[in-house]
């Protein structure tokens, strides 16, 4: 288990502003091994071995994947909120073709938060949205921001 200490959804611009330019750097160096990546993990199981026990599917991120979700906490990029009743970010990750660049730093970080989160509740959800693009396309428009400040 990761210990951080989450943002507060309260005054979260501030605290993002706050996070110091070498915090960030470190986190676009992570981000872009992992979009790089040409594989962002495995998925084990779900097969009925010969002795009849059937064994569930188990996810395996790759070490891309896995310095993304630790660097997200220690940063921290985490945000304490209600992600899983927030039907705006549950929408903009099930919606093809989403527009991220229309969204404020605000919403793609709890965006982030809620892609690292519902992995730990829906094993390989984290896989998914890299597969599809959602995450990858958050991490863009993040990066985009501070390059074009």
């Amino acid at each position: 288990m990761i210990d951080y200490k989450p943002l507060n959804e309260e005054n979260l611009s501030q605290q993002l502003a706050d996070i110091p330019k070498y915090k960030w750097q470190e986190f676009f160096r992570i981000t872009d091994d992992l979009k790089n990546s040409q594989k962002f993990g495995e998925i084990d199981g779900g097969i009925i071995n010969k002795e009849g026990i059937s064994i569930l599917p188990q996810y395996e991120a790759t070490k891309e994947v896995s310095l993304f979700v630790k660097k997200c906490y220690e940063i921290p990029l985490m945000v304490d909120f209600d992600w899983m009743s927030w039907e705006e970010g549950s929408n903009l990750l099930n919606t093809p073709k989403t527009d991220y660049a229309s969204l404020p730093l605000e919403t793609l970080v709890k965006l982030l938060t809620a892609i690292i989160r519902a992995d730990r509740f829906h094993e390989g959800y984290i896989l998914s949205k890299c597969e599809k693009g959602s995450l990858l396309g958050v991490i863009e428009v993040i990066r985009n921001s501070f390059i074009y400040k």
